[in-house]
This record gives structure tokens, sequence and C-alpha cells, in this order.
């Protein structure tokens, strides 16, 4: 009877452990195998092997196949699987199911058969050409022998005539037999000569010693992409790979059509809107070892990387990178400073205006700053007090006199309009009309004037963030365009007139809100039994519509905190709470 080997396995479920099975053969962490569970079979992660077991071996189930032709999981994705379970407080089995979704392995696991059948295919022609290669050799040998024999010129040069005939049937059967070669997911395309004639872009010095200094490099720039490249070819020329993350889909087809203009092959685009096949072509082809430029939207931060030289994070400020939808809810930017840690380089995080999280870590001493566009970051924004243009009867329709009059003076000007809350068939000017939601992924280089109709539109005063992202929206576009008028019956505000974000952070700071400390969202909808038990413990915390929303200090205690708050949760789960789910960072 085979020896029995104890291992756990992570599986895709939302698991407060990692069930024990027994394997008839040995195998290796990372392994992914075929198991039954609930009478159900799921694809598992080997998470540890030589257990030893501590309940009756009638208890455990075998494993039911230990060689699924998959590829295996690496120990660094295990170890950002786990600080993403960890952190986000959900289990690795809804990360491992959030990083290798069942439509992804599926087809993997129908690229794994097709090349099994391939396989099984090539090795019986092999086998046949060989067969026939070893005949022709016999029949080759005895031509021969017949040949040292007495024979009449006209014999002689029949068994010549056939011996080479059957040379030459020996040579074409050999050049069939060598080009028989294994199956591969992608061409092979030399890579190297891309590399060597990459051009030397323009090294920005100061953005180069901050990469030197080993700490996350915030990158505040109007260049985008474009100020990164030499630090791209940089670590491309060295032999590692760059794995560039962006924040929604037009923003990672823009950013991976610019990189492939200068990289070709070397560039790889991934996307939510991929096909399963397309996605784990891949994946095959990064998991394969192969140099890369990855560009990819934000669930491409669980892809099997390795050799990284760089990360880059385009708009690090965006609400975009947070998964709010279902577990885990991470956010991809900070997830991608952490996956750097693990792979041991480093990682730039740019943008025009950046969030307060990281400009905190800056002022912090965790992160170094690269300043390319000046401390005046609303420099060239005019605000019309619509309040006081009321009051003149200067408004005519959803336009001020005054904003009129500014886009009558430009009569050949490109001309933006940002809509808030009016319809489309409000306007009848000659301009590109946007919403603020289409604004806030567009690029406006090259515009001569922004008219933004109802900047009242970006605040939200049941959101404490609004300011934040109306004054990162609002630099994004002086950075962008010499003339930036707004429209707001909120003139007084405090946005409209700032030169930095640090007043937000004082602000912040006095009130004790993110990012000086750490909220934590319990979505049930059953609020009141839990704030009373959470409060007798210590933390601060308060009921809003559907979740309790804790407010957790920034100190040493926060990983004992989340620990402690873990355990009343899933204690919660186990007394009936089954609805219940956890928000770490919400947006």
């Amino acid at each position: 009877m085979p020896e029995k080997h104890y291992i756990t396995v992570i599986l895709p479920l939302r698991l407060e452990w990692e069930p024990l099975y027994a394997c008839d053969c040995p195998v290796k962490i990372g392994d992914r195998i075929s198991v039954l569970f609930s009478n159900k079979k799921l694809i598992g992660v080997v998470s540890c092997t030589d257990v030893v077991p501590q309940i009756g071996q009638n208890q455990i189930h075998d494993v039911l196949d230990a060689n699924t032709g998959l590829d295996p999981i690496s120990e660094k994705e295990l170890q950002f699987w786990r600080f993403v379970s960890d952190y986000y407080m959900c289990t690795v089995g809804e990360v491992y199911k959030a990083a290798y979704p069942i439509g992804r392995v599926t087809s993997e696991e129908m690229g794994a058969k097709a090349k099994e059948r391939r396989a099984v295919l090539e090795n019986k022609a092999i086998e046949l050409w060989k067969q026939r290669i070893n005949r022709l050799r016999t029949r080759y040998q005895a031509k021969e022998d017949a040949l040292r024999k007495p024979h009449g010129d006209a014999v002689r040069s029949r068994l010549e005539a056939e011996k080479k005939g059957i040379l030459t049937q020996i040579v074409e059967a050999e050049k069939k037999l060598a080009g028989i070669t294994p199956l591969k997911a992608f061409p092979d395309s030399d890579l190297s000569d891309i590399v060597n004639s990459l051009e030397d872009f323009p090294l920005n010095a100061e953005l180069q010693h901050a990469v030197l200094s080993k700490k996350t490099v915030l990158y505040k720039s109007s260049n985008g992409i474009k100020g990164c490249l030499a630090l791209i070819s940089e670590q491309l020329k060295k032999g590692y790979s760059v794995f560039v993350l962006a924040n929604e889909l037009s923003q990672t087809l823009s950013t991976y059509n610019e990189l492939r203009r200068y990289f070709g092959d070397l560039s790889l685009l991934f996307h939510s809107r991929q096909t399963r096949t397309e996605q784990r072509g891949i994946s095959e082809r990064i998991r394969a070892g192969r140099q890369y430029v990855l560009i990819g939207s934000r669930s491409s931060i669980f892809l099997p990387h390795h050799d990284l030289g760089l990360i880059l994070v385009i708009n690090e400020e965006s609400v975009f990178y947070k998964q709010s939808d279902s577990n885990p809810r991470y956010n991809a930017r900070d997830c991608a400073v952490q996956l750097s840690k693990i792979h041991h380089c480093p990682v730039v995080l740019h943008s025009v205006s950046p969030s307060l999280e990281s400009l905190y870590n800056y002022k912090s001493g965790r992160y170094v700053l690269v300043n390319e566009t000046g401390s005046r970051a609303l420099q060239t924004l005019n605000v019309i007090d619509m309040a006081s243009e009321r009051k003149k009867n200067g408004i005519e329709g959803v336009l001020s006199n005054k904003l009129v009059s500014a886009l009558n003076k430009q009569p050949d000007a490109r001309i933006a309009i940002i809509r808030g809350f009016e319809k489309e068939e409000d306007f009848s000017i000659d301009a590109d009309i946007f919403t603020i939601p289409q604004a806030s992924t567009q690029d406006f280089t090259g515009y001569d004037l922004i008219a933004l109709t109802s900047a009242d539109a970006l605040f939200d005063k049941g959101d404490f963030r609004s300011d934040e992202h109306a004054f990162q929206f609002l630099e994004r576009l002086c950075r962008t365009c010499p003339n930036v008028i707004v429209q707001t019956y909120q003139a007084a505000n405090q946005v409209f007139s700032m030169n930095s974000a640090d007043d937000l952070l004082e602000e912040r700071k006095t009130f004790g809100l993110p990012p000086y400390t750490r909220l934590v969202d319990i979505r049930t909808l059953r609020c009141e039994p839990l704030s009373p038990v959470l409060a007798s413990l210590g933390f601060t915390c308060f009921a809003g519509d559907g979740y309790v929303r804790v407010s957790l200090q920034r100190d040493k205690s926060l990983s004992s905190k989340k620990r402690l708050l873990l355990e009343i949760i899933n204690r919660k789960k186990k007394n009936g709470f089954r609805d219940i789910s956890v928000d770490v960072d919400p947006i």
C-alpha cells in the first residue's frame, strides 16, 4: 500500500481554514491538484506538505488527481495572496478565487488537455517516423550487401539507383522527424533584438536618484508614462521585466499603444474585457520566464509576475484601483507597493495630483517625492460665482454671461465643456461635451479652454473625501489646459483657492480621518447588535446604512486591533450573521 502524504490545500472558497487531504504521491507547495469538497470537484493549491494529522485517517479525503497538468503557483504568488488575505481581512481562498477565476481555471484545464493530446500525437508521430527510418536503413543495408556481390553492369546500375533513392528517403524522413517540435503557447521571437535596439530616452536624473533610494517613489508629473520611458528601457536592458498598472480600461489601452511604439513585442496587454483564452495566453507567456512589459488593469496585479525590475502605477490617486464589489476588497495601488517588496524592485506611483494617502506617506518619510509640476496647483483656474451672477441677472440658460463672453473670445479655439447637473441638450455651442466621469479619464492635452459648468457636482456632503477628489480633478485640468473656467454656487469653498493639498491633510488630521487613521467597514443588514459589542471593546465606530464603520489609530496597535476585529466578525458569522463582509480602507 503506497505511503500517504498529508497536505493542506487552499480552495477557491470562503473558508476560515485550509482543508487536510491525503495524497498517494509526494507533491510540492504551490502544486495545483484536484480534490473533492462537499461533493464538488475543485482545483486547489497545496499550501503545506508533511502535515501531521490531528484527526482520524478515516476523516481525511484522498486527492482525486495530483497531476492536473496545470502550472504551479509560485512562492511569490502565495506570499502575495497571504498579504492580501491578512491586510484586507478576507480568506486566502477568496484571494485565490480572484487571482484564478473559475473561467480562467477551466480555460487552463482545457489548454492542459490540448497540450496532452498534442503530446500524444507528437509521440506517436515520432515513433512512426523512427520506425520508417529503421525500415529504410534496413533496406539500405540490404542494397549495400547486394552490391558487394558480383553483378552485371545493368544489375549493379539498378542497385546503385535504388540505394541512392533509399538514402534520399532516409534524409527526408530524418528532416520530418527533426521538424516535430513541442507545442508552444506563443511564437519564438528574438526579444533580445528588441532590447538591444532600444533607443536612449532622456534620463530624469532626479527620478533616477529617487528610484535608487529603495523607497516608494511618488512621481508628480503631467508627462504621464513618457516621463518613465528611460526607467523602463534601463530595466529591460538589465534583463528585467516591467509591470505597468493602469486605473481603467481606456487608460490601459492608451498606455499599451504608447509603449508598444517603443517596446514592440515585449509589450503585453491584460484587462477584464479579454477572453479567457487571451488571458491564459498572457499568463502562460509570463510564467514561461520570458521578458515582458505588461500593461494591465486592476486584476493584473495577480498575474504570475517574475524577474520584475520596476513597477509603475499610472494615476495612483484613481478610485478605480479599489475593488469594492466583492472579496477581496483590495486597492491595487497599495497592493503594487507590497508586490514591489516581495519582488525586491522599485515602484513608482505616478500622478498629476497625488492622493492624500501618498502625500501623507511622503511627509512621513516612507515615500520620496519627485515633483515636476511646480507649487501652484490651480494657477489657470477662473471661478465664476453663480450666486452673485444670478443676483445680477447674469445667467442665460445654464451658462453665465461671463462664461459666454469667454467662449466668444476664442472662436477658433478647441473647447471642452464638462457638464455636471445639466443635460447635453442644454448646450448649443461648438465644443466637445463630457460628463464628469468621462472627463476624469480624458486626456485634455491640446485644448485651449475647459469649462466646468456645475462644479458643485464635484462635492458630496456625505463623503469626507469629496474635497480631495474635487481638488485632484481640478488640478489635473489646470495642469493640462492654459484656461480652465468653473461655475459654482460654492465659490467660497477652500478647494478653489488652494495651491496644494496640505490644507486638506491638516483638516483630516484635525478630525482624525484617513490617512491619519484606518477605516474598516463591516457590511451587514443587522448593524444595531454589532455596534454596542464593538464599542464595549474600545472600538470607535458608528452605524451607517447597512454597515458599521470602525476607525482604527494608525499606530503599532493597528495589526492587533484588526485581528481582534476579525475574531469578532468570525464569531458573529458562526452565530448567524451570514451576510457579513469586510471592506478595509473603503473609498
